[in-house]
């Protein structure tokens, strides 16, 4: 039997996103949590758009070479959050701050 706390523990070492795979499908899935790395930051997201460039994703517009092949990423590349950890040598931004 999962207990509250197991779930709680799990859900903070984990995220949920919307997986664009390549084959005309999105999928929901729920990923590890990254660590920021060297002057990158970790922002919890709290909304994030779909636009034009995820439906011809989506839809397989986007062929799946080049820059834009779209297999296996996370949709929406246009968020809002809160930055909830810094990397290493990031000097301009603090857990806390805002990102629109």
């Amino acid at each position: 039997m999962i207990t509250s706390k197991e779930t709680e523990e799990r859900n903070t070492k984990m995220m949920r996103g919307v997986i664009l795979p390549g084959n005309s499908t999105v999928e929901f899935r729920e990923l590890p949590i990254p660590q920021p790395g060297k002057g990158q930051v970790l922002v919890k997201i709290k909304a994030s758009s779909i636009c034009g460039s995820d439906i011809r994703a989506i839809n397989r517009e986007h062929l799946g070479t080049g820059d834009e092949k779209y297999r296996n990423v996370i949709a929406g590349h246009e968020p809002c959050g809160i930055i909830v950890s810094v990397g290493e040598c990031c000097k301009r931004f603090r857990i806390g701050d805002r990102v629109t």
